[in-house]
């Protein structure tokens, strides 16, 4: 009895540390305690980060024609889509495009490891996130996150029409790779067998499928199959 308590004990935290949503997190951290600068956008003064997850993050970037250069901080900045090395806190622009990076999110934000590449891999249309998390990958399709952000009315200050908070906010896309056709879509058994419908044979694996798509780990046990 004493092994299977022991056992509960280990899997348990880290069954729910892998369920944290990083954004969601952040958000309410601003929205609750936020004490940094407010920015000036156009009329407004906005609090919280245009940075994902609010600031540097140790990772790695490749450039176009590069290796992958580790031990970077990395600052994502979603307001302006830009990414680069921080640059006493300013994203550092370099002449060549990225083609991939990696971050790594604080532990508070779910530690996960995250491999982005550039969306143009996967020939996204304009308005989509510049840089997509690959969250499962494969010679039929991929599974896709883009990380996007807007400014809100902040509902600690409703009164005064001035102040507004950055709200990130996440993204999905099945990019299938046969038709070259990339689509955002919700984590669903329906967006997903409508988004493949270019593709007869995978759309009618979808139907068929008889798991649930309603969490992100469904999603990916779908797309693996998929891949098969």
């Amino acid at each position: 009895m004493k092994k299977l308590v022991t056992l509960f004990l280990i899997v348990f935290p880290v069954s729910l540390f892998a369920q944290i949503d990083p954004v969601g997190a952040f958000n309410r951290y601003v929205v609750e305690n936020w004490s940094g600068q407010f920015q000036r956008i156009g009329n407004y003064k906005v609090k919280g980060s245009p940075f994902l997850l609010g600031g540097a993050m140790p990772g790695e970037i490749k450039h176009q024609g590069g290796v992958m250069v580790k031990n970077q901080k990395i600052l994502y900045n979603l307001h302006e889509q830009i990414v680069g090395p921080d640059m006493n806190g300013a994203v550092f622009q370099a002449d060549q495009v990225i083609e991939e990076f990696v971050l790594y999110f604080p532990a508070e934000y779910s530690g996960e490891k995250a491999h982005f590449v550039n969306a143009s891999r996967y020939e996204a249309p304009k308005g989509t996130a510049a840089y997509v998390q690959v969250m499962s990958e494969g010679k039929a399709v991929s599974l896709l996150k883009g990380y996007r952000i807007k400014i809100v009315p902040d509902p600690t200050n409703m009164m005064d029409k001035e102040f507004r908070l950055f709200e990130q906010y996440t993204e999905y896309y099945l990019f299938d790779a046969a038709s070259k056709t990339f689509t955002k879509v919700k984590i669903s058994k329906k967006d997903f067998a409508t988004a493949l419908k270019a593709t007869p044979a995978l759309q009618d694996k979808v139907k068929s499928y008889s798991g649930n798509v309603e969490t992100m780990q469904d999603a990916r046990v779908l797309v693996d199959m998929l891949n098969l």
